[in-house]
């Protein structure tokens, strides 16, 4: 027997295994039964197969664990040796070929559902943010709506009030025109009839914005409620720009 299986044989025999094992094959089914960072682990550290022996610190630079936390893995691992040799016949080859054939099953079947959970807290995840995605996508639309029928209704109050004081203008101006030419020329209507023509033909371009303005509005829905006010303020900006040049 050479010097890594005998180390190996050795340590199982300190962890209390009621059965020497000292058949390559047999190691080889033991160490099958371990995770890989654990199986890597063990051969290292006894120097089984192509590996060298290493020392607890020497593995740990290796696989990027601390001592301490290296030695608690080969503990682990050989405990679980000591189990399946108390419980096993290692010595019947094809009884623990058996054994190890249903083990590797169970372990497959085990990461099956791991890897099916995993899938499930990934999907449940998904539908989750997809449902938070819904629900704001909702908010913002009602913000938007709720934005558009607000400026809607502003400017149709708006629209309403120019209405009423461009009649009372044209009433004004009406009334003027009906007196004689003398009477408007001794009388500083002359001027009061230009300067309310001046106020009408505002209040006009006005009304004409405030129509522009609607009919945006009503037939275009906007994407966010500062587009629908920015598009309502250009509109009147201009409006007021036109009226002060006036």
């Amino acid at each position: 027997m050479d010097y890594p299986i005998a180390s190996f044989v050795a340590r199982l025999k300190k962890e209390g295994a009621i059965k020497s094992v000292d058949k390559a094959d047999t190691i080889e089914g033991l160490l099958s039964t371990l995770t890989e960072q654990q199986e890597q682990i063990v051969r290292l550290r006894h120097g089984i197969g192509p590996y060298p022996t290493h020392t607890l610190a020497q593995i740990g630079d290796i696989v990027g664990l601390s001592k301490e936390r290296v030695r608690q893995i080969e503990n682990r691992a050989f405990r679980q040796f000591r189990w399946i040799i108390h419980h096993q016949d290692v010595d019947d080859e094809l009884a623990f070929a058996s054994y190890l054939k249903q083990r590797a099953a169970k372990s497959a079947a085990v990461e099956q559902q791991r890897q099916q959970a995993a899938i499930s807290k990934i999907r449940e995840v998904e539908r989750k943010r997809h449902d938070k995605e819904q629900r704001a996508e909702a908010r913002r639309t009602h913000a938007r709506k709720a934005a558009r029928e607000r400026k809607l209704k502003q400017t149709e109050s708006e629209y309403q009030g120019m209405k009423g004081q461009a009649d009372i203008i044209q009433k004004k101006i009406a009334k003027i025109e009906r007196r004689g030419w003398f009477a408007r020329t001794i009388l500083p209507h002359e001027s009061k009839l230009a300067a309310l023509h001046k106020k009408n033909e505002q209040l006009r371009q006005r009304i004409e914005t405030a129509t522009a303005i609607l009919a945006q509005i009503v037939n275009n829905s906007p994407t966010s409620e500062s587009e629908a006010d920015e598009g309502a303020l250009i509109s009147w900006d201009a409006a007021d720009e036109v009226n002060s040049n006036e």
